[in-house]
């Protein structure tokens, strides 16, 4: 019997503020190719687009401060219910 164990790469990363950081983060993710990317501090704005190839962006910005947000980004080939982030942290 063959053993196929399968393994998820997942990549976590405080960014504080992903905007300037972007294309440096979009090369690396490209390099690594994680399966699940769990961003903190994003700091991103509703109508700022966080958008990767071949992975779902699940994401809950901060509108009343300057920092926080967060993004859950997901291989769009891993079969996964919508997901809502939740933030208790004060607003």
């Amino acid at each position: 019997m063959i053993n196929r164990q399968k393994f998820l790469k997942i990549l976590s990363w405080n960014c504080n503020s992903i905007t300037p950081k972007f294309l440096e983060f979009h090369d690396f993710v490209q390099k690594i190719d994680p399966d699940v990317i769990a961003l903190q501090e994003t700091r991103l704005k509703p109508a700022t687009k966080l958008n990767l190839p071949n992975l779902t962006t699940h994401r809950t910005d901060r509108t009343t401060y300057a920092g926080g947000g967060t993004a859950l980004l997901i291989k769009s080939s891993i079969p996964h219910p919508s997901t809502q982030i939740l933030s208790k942290a004060p607003q």
